[in-house]
């Protein structure tokens, strides 16, 4: 394989954007319940083009999951206030890019997360595919200390 060192660097280098995207997926609580529970998330990011292959992003993301509300009718005392099973997190990404196609990497920490039904950080793996320079689609694993916590599907811009 022959490698241009002089190549151009592409036109976006160095510049800012962001993205707004959201996601849902279907989560099971255990083996035996067999009932599937929507996940949502919202995610807000700020990145910056870093090279050719590169870019790098801060953000928040939102996070609702009904599996933890059916979790904690189960397990609540009656009549005992229940928690807000929401939670919000920032996070660390990079995506290394292919083109159209990225391999997105994320690292986050919860800042609320009243219901403590997981360690207080997340990642999330997941392949990004650019159907136009503003619309985007992706599938996300999000995972909790490395244990896979449920498959997001994920529609958002790039603004």
């Amino acid at each position: 394989l022959q490698t241009n060192a002089n190549a151009s660097a592409p036109a976006d280098v160095g510049h800012t954007f962001f993205n707004v995207s959201t996601s849902l997926g279907f989560k099971q609580r255990t083996e035996s319940d067999h009932q599937k529970y929507l996940v949502n998330s919202i995610t807000a990011a700020v990145g910056r083009r870093v090279n050719r292959k590169s870019n790098l992003l801060l953000g928040l993301d939102g996070f609702y999951d009904r599996s933890l509300k059916a979790t904690l009718q189960d397990t609540a005392r009656a009549g005992a206030p229940r928690p807000d099973v929401k939670k919000l997190g920032i996070f660390a990404g990079h995506e290394l890019l292919f083109g159209r196609l990225a391999f997105v990497s994320h690292l986050g920490f919860y800042v609320y997360a009243p219901y403590q039904s997981s360690p207080t950080y997340y990642e999330r793996l997941g392949l990004k595919y650019h159907v136009t320079n503003l619309l985007f689609g992706a599938i996300d694993l999000k995972l909790h200390g490395g244990k896979a916590d449920v498959i997001e599907f994920k529609v958002g811009a790039k603004l």
